[in-house]
C-alpha cells in the first residue's frame, strides 16, 4: 500500500484537480478574525472595516471583491499577480483594486487582506492623531 498516494480509487482527489473557490463569506469571515475589525453594510453591500475604515467590500462584479490598499502595495499586487488582482478603468487612481474569487493563489489573497488591514488600521490611527 502506498500511503503517499494522492489518488482515491484511481482518481486524483478534487483538491488536486481544481482549486477551492474563495467566496465572499470566506473572505469576510477571514477578515473579521483580524483585531479591531467588524462587518458592516456599505452602499447596500457587505464590507469589513478596521477601526472605522473600509478594508474590503463586495462589488458589482460577482467574480471579485474590492480591496482597499495603499498605492505602492496596489501596484505590487497588480504587477506580480494580474490574474488574481485587477482594476477597472474607474478604479485607476483610487486606493483600491479588485480581487478574483476564483484563484489558485489563495494565500496571496489572504496576505493582501492582511496588508489592507495593516494599512487601513494605520491610516485611521494617523488620521485620529491630527
Amino acid at each position: 500500500m502506498n500511503r503517499g498516494s494522492s489518488k482515491v480509487g484511481g482518481m486524483p482527489r478534487k483538491a488536486e484537480t481544481e482549486p477551492m473557490l474563495l467566496t465572499w463569506n470566506i473572505i469576510a469571515s477571514f477578515a473579521c478574525t483580524l483585531p479591531d475589525t467588524n462587518f458592516w453594510s456599505y452602499n447596500g453591500r457587505g464590507a469589513v472595516q478596521v477601526n472605522g475604515r473600509a478594508m474590503l467590500e463586495e462589488c458589482r462584479e460577482h467574480d471579485s471583491f474590492i480591496l482597499h490598499i495603499d498605492k505602492s502595495s496596489q501596484e505590487l499586487w497588480l504587477r506580480t499577480n494580474p490574474e488574481t488582482f485587477w482594476q477597472m478603468p474607474e478604479h485607476n487612481g483610487s486606493q483600491s483594486l479588485l480581487v478574483r474569487f476564483n484563484t489558485p493563489q489563495r494565500q496571496r489573497v489572504f496576505d493582501a487582506i492582511k496588508a489592507s488591514w495593516v494599512w487601513a488600521g494605520r491610516t485611521n490611527r494617523i488620521n485620529s492623531l491630527s
